[in-house]
Parts: structure tokens; C-alpha cells; sequence
């Protein structure tokens, strides 16, 4: 049943009889109980009696371990006085602050839903560390891995007020997201048109910082930076941290046209998406927009019964799942899955998107008027 409006969820349970959970310690998302054998009042402070202690990943929903120790009599109590005083019934974190940003993640009903709607298909966030926000980021080696999918189709982070974000890029003329006025006005990406005619029809967009794909090297900051500046810095300052501002390898606008734009299922490659993580700020969208990532799934072909020595044939199905994108709901996408967005309302749907690495990378200033380009020896070069 519901307990003051929360949902109530057996995360995990025993296998054995005769036992009970008592005490109570939440750190990193990591749950940390005492398994105790049922026993008279009178036995619990027996010292030939022990307890188990065990940990649970919350994010994961894994039993991480469990073992034994020689608590001699009940294990009543587990606590971090070290890093809260309130620690048996509030979650601590080691090495992340308590900044606005965390206590919004914590506290979002947005986060909250989206959450448990990834645990409810299966496919929960899994966490490879934190921004010195105290937000966390997916884990990039299991991005890296064959089955990128099982690092989570998406790590929902916090909702933000964009309202002057909003009006920045509600002042812009039309023709600002045109190739021809950024060629004038700020620095363009040249060589794009073919996969964006390919991948992308209909979607146009704003660079406002850019690497090479490998995503080593410098990150060129575009002039069109400046417009956005204002209304831009703050909210990635909450995101990642101020520290941390150095990781962002790549920031721009997408607009994608109502009817006429479409993001075909695509899987990110290039040093940039391994490595990096892919976060989302929906700036303008609606309930008609669709944004799907479609994770494979294996299982045993049921009309394949192997014989002796033979393995059992697997069927590779590939499902869809639209994940939540409402306006201001920041999130980290795990780009390394399959993933595509239709545009079926009547408005423009905008986003900025930002690509971090895990370590910092120096920023170069490029005129007005310049065009980057790869070049198959020497990388990107801007002149």
C-alpha cells in the first residue's frame, strides 16, 4: 500500500526463515543492514550470538554482500556519525556537498517518478561516480562494454527554473539557427550536412563549444557563447559544479521543426560519447514529442532446441522506451544506446545539449567568421 502518498517497494528479503532486518544506514546509495536470528528478549544480548551485516545497491538493486560479524548479542544499530548525526534515517553521501543540487535530486518528484519507471522496465541507472556538484554520472565502462544498455537508458537528475534560458533562446531571429548567419555572426561545424541529412532531417542547431570527436584535445568555444552566457552558466554551474565547468567538451542548441524534423535511431560513436556523458536540458517540447532509446534484449529462441554440444540459439530483440523529457527535467542519456526522437506537436522543440569527460580540457577562443573542419590526419581544425 501507499504511506503518505509514497509507494511502498520490497527491495529485498531474506532467503531463510527465522531471521529479521534491523538498523538502518544509507551511504552513496548504499544500504547497510543487520541480519539478526529471531531470538527471546533475553537471548539478544547473549555474546555467543552474532548477526550478519549486508549492503544493497539502491541504484542497482543488487545485493552487494553479506557477511558475519562478532557483534555478541543483537546488532541493533547501524550508523555514520562520522559524516551525519542523523545517519540512521536520513541518506549520507562521502566526498559529494549538500548543495541545492543534491537536496533538488533527492527531493524532485520528476527525478522520483522517472526513477522508478527505469527500475519498473528493468533498466536502473548505474553509477560510476560524481560531479563536484554532487550530481551523479553514468558509468562510462560499462557505456564501453558491448552492452552499453546496462549502465541505464537514462540518469534523471534534477528539474531547474530555465525561465531566462527560455527567453534567451525566445528572442533569437529565425534565421540564428541558419548555417549563413552563424557563418556571420559566431563560427560554424563544416562537413556535417550529409549526416545530418542522413540522421537528422529537419533539425537544426547552435554550437556553442565543440572537440574533436575523439574527444582529446582543446574545446573551441564559439561566439554565439556569449549570447547565452547569462542564461546558460548558472544552470550548468548547478549541474556538474564550478569546478567541473572544464570537463564540458561540447554544448549546443537542437531545434527540431514540428512535423517536418525527425532524429532517426542512431548510436553515438567517437571518443566523445565512450568516454563522456551526454546530458539533456529540454529547453521547448511537448507531451507530442517522442524520445525513445532502444536498448537490445537477448532470449532463447523458443523454436531452437539445441542438441547435444550445441548452444542454445539466442533472439536479439531490440524494444523502445520513451523516456521523460519535460521542459526544465535535466538528465544524463546514456547516447552509447540506440536511440531516436520524432517531432509530432505543433511547436519547435528545443534542447541544449552538453557532452562532459571525466577530466578537464583547455578551451580556445575562435573569432567570429571561423569554420572547423576534421581533417583525417590532424583532427578538427578551426581557422
Amino acid at each position: 500500500g501507499d504511506a503518505q502518498g509514497f509507494k511502498l517497494h520490497k527491495l529485498w528479503q531474506a532467503p531463510e526463515q527465522g531471521v529479521f532486518l534491523k538498523g538502518l544506514a544509507v551511504i552513496d546509495d548504499i544500504a547497510y543492514f543487520g541480519i539478526s536470528p529471531q531470538a527471546p528478549r533475553s537471548a539478544r544480548d547473549d555474546p555467543r550470538h552474532n548477526n550478519d551485516l549486508a549492503a544493497f545497491d539502491l541504484i542497482s538493486g543488487n545485493l552487494l554482500w553479506r557477511r558475519t560479524v562478532p557483534t555478541a548479542g543483537l546488532l541493533n544499530t547501524v550508523s555514520a556519525p562520522h559524516l551525519s548525526v542523523g545517519s540512521t534515517y536520513l541518506p549520507s553521501y562521502t566526498g559529494r556537498p549538500e548543495t541545492e543540487a543534491v537536496k533538488q535530486h533527492h527531493s524532485s518528484e520528476e527525478v522520483a517518478w522517472a526513477m522508478e519507471s527505469l527500475v519498473e522496465i528493468g533498466y536502473p541507472p548505474k553509477i560510476g561516480g560524481y560531479w563536484s556538484s554532487g550530481l551523479p554520472y553514468l558509468n562510462a565502462n560499462i557505456k564501453a562494454t558491448k552492452r552499453p544498455w546496462e549502465a541505464g537508458l537514462q540518469l534523471p537528475l534534477l528539474m531547474l527554473n530555465i525561465s531566462k534560458l527560455q527567453a534567451a533562446v525566445a528572442g533569437l531571429p529565425a534565421e540564428a539557427w541558419t548555417y549563413e548567419y552563424q557563418a556571420k555572426h559566431s563560427a560554424v561545424m563544416a562537413g556535417r550536412e550529409g549526416n545530418q541529412a542522413a540522421f537528422k532531417p529537419g533539425v537544426e542547431g547552435i554550437v556553442l563549444l565543440f572537440s574533436a570527436n575523439d574527444g582529446h584535445g582543446p574545446v573551441y568555444k564559439f561566439p554565439a557563447y556569449e549570447y547565452f552566457k547569462d542564461a546558460l552558466e548558472p544552470l550548468l554551474e548547478e549541474i556538474v559544479g564550478k569546478r567541473d565547468m572544464q570537463h564540458i567538451i561540447r554544448l549546443q542548441l537542437a531545434l527540431m521543426k514540428p512535423g517536418v524534423s525527425d532524429i532517426k535511431i542512431h548510436v553515438d560513436s567517437g571518443g566523445y560519447a565512450i568516454r563522456g556523458h551526454r546530458i539533456h536540458i529540454p529547453v521547448f517540447t511537448h507531451p507530442d514529442v517522442s524520445f525513445d532509446v532502444c536498448p537490445h534484449r537477448y532470449q532463447p529462441d523458443p523454436e531452437h532446441i539445441p542438441g547435444p554440444g550445441e548452444q542454445q540459439r539466442m533472439l536479439d530483440i531490440q524494444e523502445c522506451y520513451k523516456i521523460p523529457t519535460v521542459e526544465g527535467f535535466v538528465f544524463e542519456l546514456n547516447n552509447r544506446a540506440a536511440h531516436k526522437v520524432s517531432n509530432l506537436s505543433p511547436i519547435e522543440r528545443v534542447h541544449v545539449v552538453f557532452d562532459l569527460c571525466e577530466e578537464p580540457h583547455p578551451r580556445v577562443d575562435v573569432p567570429r567568421g571561423t569554420v572547423c573542419d576534421y581533417d583525417m590526419e590532424q583532427g578538427l581544425i578551426c581557422k
